[in-house]
């Protein structure tokens, strides 16, 4: 019998990231563009999302202004969560692949605050702290 212990931090981050938007109108349109995102993405080939633009990827990024790198892209096929709270985003995730989702919050403006909810106590995210 063999026994294999191993430890992976691909999906223990528990971080949580805020975008606060100028107004609704912004931090709405930032969702719209995550969604949009993680709809097309997901349904490309993995060469295509990491190495270079599908012809998909070129035009949602075209249609969307924002700039992302070929690696970037990458980002939305992992498992996130958003949601809007007036003029804040805010995503939790246990991944530690985010910076497509800061890159697309900054491209509408958005002040971004990142941090792991296992150190801070948050409404977000598992708070593991002992206090």
């Amino acid at each position: 019998m063999k026994i294999w212990n191993s430890y992976g931090s691909e999906h223990s981050a528990n971080l949580v990231i805020i975008g606060t938007f100028k107004d609704t109108e912004r931090a709405a349109d930032a969702i719209r563009v995550l969604d949009r995102f993680s709809e097309v993405v997901p349904n490309q080939s993995p060469v295509a999302a990491g190495s270079y633009y599908s012809n998909e990827v070129l035009a949602l990024l075209q249609e969307c202004r924002v700039s992302l790198a070929p690696k970037e892209i990458e980002d939305f096929v992992y498992e996130h969560h958003w949601r809007q709270d007036g003029k804040r985003i805010v995503i939790t995730t246990e991944e530690s692949e985010y910076s497509a989702l800061i890159n697309t919050m900054l491209s509408r403006g958005a002040k971004v605050e990142v941090f792991s909810a296992h150190q801070h106590d948050t409404p977000y995210g598992r708070s593991t702290r002992n206090s």
